[in-house]
C-alpha cells in the first residue's frame, strides 16, 4: 500500500464544520467509537429495559421495576385485553426479570448479552414465576426471539409502552444521539 504524500496530519475539524459544530461532531464520533469498542469487546443486543422516563404520560402509568433491568411481556387477562388502561394493568405492563415488578414504560438499550444468554434469562425468569422447567425450555426461545424482533427496528433510547400485545413508541431518542 502506498502512502499518500498529500496527507499532512490530523484533520482540522473546526475547518470542516466551524467552531461550534466541531465539538458536537466530535462528541458524536466519540459516542460511535465507544459503541464500536463495546461491540468489539462482546456482543451488544438491542433489548428492552425498565425506565421511568415519560411516566405520567398516561394517568394509568406505574413503575415498580428497577431502572435498567431487562423486561419481558406476560400474559394478558380478559379484562386487560378489553381495556389496557383498566384496573388490572396486565395489558399495559412490562415485567422486570430481576425484581418481578412491573412498569408501563421500557426503553430500547444496547446490552452486552448474547442471544443464547438472553434466551436463558427468559427460561430462568419463567421458572422463577412457577413455569415448569420443561415448559420454560420450550417457550423461552420463542418469547425471547419475539422480544428481540419487536425492538430490532428501533434506535437505542426509544421509549415504548405496551398496549395489549402491541408495543408503541412513546418517545423517540434525541436527534443526534442515534448512530
Amino acid at each position: 500500500m502506498q502512502e499518500n504524500p498529500e496527507r499532512r496530519g490530523p484533520i482540522d475539524l473546526e475547518g470542516l464544520f466551524g467552531p461550534g459544530d466541531a465539538m458536537d461532531q466530535l462528541e458524536m464520533l466519540r459516542g460511535l467509537a465507544e459503541q464500536v469498542n463495546e461491540a468489539a469487546r462482546g456482543v451488544l443486543s438491542k433489548v428492552l429495559v425498565a425506565t421511568s422516563e415519560s411516566q405520567g404520560h398516561r394517568t394509568s402509568d406505574f413503575h415498580g421495576c428497577v431502572k435498567g433491568e431487562l423486561v419481558c411481556l406476560d400474559s394478558i387477562c380478559p379484562s386487560g385485553k378489553q381495556d389496557p388502561d383498566g384496573p388490572c394493568g396486565c395489558g399495559r405492563a412490562f415485567y422486570g426479570m430481576s425484581s418481578q415488578s412491573a412498569t408501563t414504560t421500557a426503553v430500547v438499550a444496547l446490552v452486552p448479552i448474547t442471544q443464547a444468554e438472553y434466551i436463558d434469562l427468559f427460561r430462568h425468569n419463567m421458572c422463577t414465576c412457577g413455569v415448569s422447567e420443561e415448559e420454560a425450555a420450550r417457550d423461552a426461545r420463542v418469547e425471547a426471539l419475539d422480544m428481540l424482533d419487536m425492538v430490532a427496528d428501533w434506535h437505542p433510547g426509544t421509549v415504548v409502552e405496551r398496549r395489549g400485545w402491541e408495543l408503541c413508541v412513546r418517545k423517540l431518542p434525541p436527534i443526534g444521539s442515534v448512530p
